[in-house]
């Protein structure tokens, strides 16, 4: 399994953020041992929305919504993250944030 393989890795190194995609979705975790992990996958194609209950874990999930991330560097130790989403059903609405989120070293 791909977490038993990556977990260890993601400690032993420290690493504050692990990004991720494929799924057709946008999710991010709360921090798990010290990282942040963001699934971003919803650019253009969504899969039907999953019905199951989300993890204690999971922050936020969107499943209905088009969009991408954002990474500013603001410096060596604070990098900003900004999901700009679109309204799902052509809603005639723009894209604007949907969620966002800080990690500091």
């Amino acid at each position: 399994h791909m977490e038993s393989d990556i977990k260890p890795l993601l400690e032993e190194f420290g690493v504050d953020l692990f990004v991720t995609g494929h799924w057709h979705r946008y999710e991010r975790t709360k921090p798990i041992n010290g990282t942040y992990h963001a699934l971003i996958g919803s650019p253009r194609y969504l899969d039907p929305p999953c019905a199951h209950t989300r993890p204690w874990w999971s922050e936020v999930v969107f499943d209905t919504v088009l969009g991408y991330t954002e990474m500013k560097v603001h410096n060596a130790s604070m990098l900003e993250c900004i999901f700009w989403g679109h309204p799902p059903n052509g809603s005639g609405q723009s894209v604007k944030v949907m969620d966002g989120y800080v990690v500091q070293k």
